[in-house]
């Protein structure tokens, strides 16, 4: 496992490297614009710093096992994998007819009832939250447009 570990850790580094260097064929900002390396660049950044954790971990030995649920084909896990599938499939094209804003709390709050991610007014607060960040940073910092759909355009 150590070795399967220094190897993804290495492998995603190189091809951080990789991107970063094909970022700064992007153009560059102009006045208050972040310019197209910005996004890519902090995704990457990420990356890295995620990497380094794994690598870190897998050459001193020091690592915490995950808690998260595995899922089982017995226990139901393909049909919720199938139905994850299916609502992302759904999501891609009801979201172009009712927008962003109505359709991905919705979309957020399927795929965490599927998880059985916690209690359902947390769901809600946290479906809401991360659409609305995600708005934020796309719509208003990056200046990407994201579907409006049919009653807000």
């Amino acid at each position: 496992m150590r070795k399967a570990e220094i190897t993804a850790a290495l492998t995603v580094l190189v091809i951080v490297v990789i991107f970063y260097f094909q970022t700064t064929e992007l153009p560059p900002p102009i006045g208050h614009d972040v310019g197209g390396a910005f996004y890519p660049r902090l995704l990457m950044g990420g990356l890295v710093i995620l990497s380094l954790s794994l690598l870190f971990g897998a050459l001193t030995g020091k690592r915490t096992e995950s808690e998260a649920p595995v899922f089982h084909v017995k226990e139901g896990g393909l049909v919720r994998v199938l139905i994850v599938i299916g609502a992302t499939i759904a999501y891609q094209q009801i979201v172009r007819w009712f927008g962003f804003l109505l359709v991905t709390p919705l979309y957020l709050l399927l795929l965490m009832g599927l998880l059985r991610a916690g209690k359902p007014w947390l769901m809600v607060v946290v479906s809401l939250a991360v659409t609305l960040v995600v708005w934020g940073i796309f719509s208003e910092f990056l200046k990407v447009p994201l579907p409006t759909g049919i009653f807000l355009s």
